[in-house]
């Protein structure tokens, strides 16, 4: 239960999904992940031993450098963990669902008006 906890605790971050979307198909070097986010080389660094430990990547010594591909086989694991596909009911599909309802969005045309207005007491 522990790993899924490392796993599930790895996922929440939109930057460590990302970077298991870069290297889902390839292995990159933690430079050209780096390149592709506003942040600092440290902190993709961060991100990436968090996916490592949760077992989501893994990494491979080149020379001096280290290149990151994502380890399918542990959501695999996950999903296994969770139980059948049946278990799960997506939102789309469950037009009375909690999540459904607050993502059924309308936005309503608004007018905001101002005037200012002399209030002084001279006679």
């Amino acid at each position: 239960m522990r790993d899924i906890q490392k796993v599930l605790a790895a996922l929440t971050s939109p930057v460590r999904r990302e970077i298991l979307g870069l290297i889902w198909d390839r292995e990159l070097s933690a430079g050209e992940i780096a390149a592709a986010f506003p942040v600092t080389k440290p902190t993709i660094s961060q991100h990436l031993a968090v996916l490592r430990e949760a077992g989501l990547a893994e990494s491979t010594a080149v020379g001096t450098s280290r290149r990151y591909r994502a380890r399918r086989d542990a959501l695999r694991g996950l999903r296994a963990a969770l139980g059948s596909a049946g278990r799960w009911t997506n939102a789309d599909h469950d037009p009375a669902s909690p999540e459904r309802t607050s993502a059924d969005v309308r936005t309503t045309p608004v007018v905001l008006a101002s005037a200012d207005v002399d209030t002084s007491q001279r006679e």
